[in-house]
């Protein structure tokens, strides 16, 4: 039998479950060290994971590009710099589950439009949660749950016959 994923030791679960915070943190390293959760970068997989994300051009328009130093917290990165970087490391690795929490925090117009095709890249993978604030990610997503206090109210196919979002929420 299988142990809850809780008991797992912290490596394994990162090897199966990428996880994007409302608030990123960084570490003091690299941006390769940083999207590979501080261990030892895979360049291939660090690659991989800002492609996907749609960073990789953000990162290549840093001073040393990947290995740029990152300062303790982030803070010689923008705020939306912050958030793509963490995106990428929700995905390195190529994890099955992906839960990405808030994604659209702190990021300009170009970084939303690029959220919305990182998006769709994620439905095509087993499991991919996006917890949005704002009804425009929606349109990225293929199934809909929705949440009140913290029970299961409604869900279905996004746009489906039998699933209707609550009043003043569409996307």
């Amino acid at each position: 039998m299988i142990p809850p994923i809780g008991e797992w030791p912290a490596e394994r679960r990162l090897q199966h479950v990428g996880y994007l915070p409302q608030e990123v943190e960084l570490f003091e390293g690299s941006l390769a060290e940083n999207v590979a959760w501080l261990g030892e970068p895979d360049d291939a997989a660090v690659l991989a994971a800002a492609r996907l994300t749609h960073c990789h051009g953000v990162l290549m328009r840093l001073p040393e590009h990947y290995d740029t130093t990152i300062a303790e917290g982030g803070g010689n990165l923008s705020a939306g710099q912050r958030q793509r970087v963490g995106l990428a490391r929700a995905v390195y690795g190529d994890p099955v589950f992906v839960v990405i929490d808030e994604p659209d925090a702190n990021l300009d117009a170009e970084g939303k439009a690029v959220l919305l095709k990182t998006l769709q890249a994620l439905a095509q993978r087993p499991a991919a949660v996006v917890v949005p604030h704002t009804p425009r990610l929606l349109r990225g997503v293929e199934q809909v749950v929705v949440l009140q206090e913290g029970r299961v109210a409604d869900g279905g196919p996004r746009g489906g016959e039998s699933f209707r979002l609550p009043k003043g929420f569409h996307p």
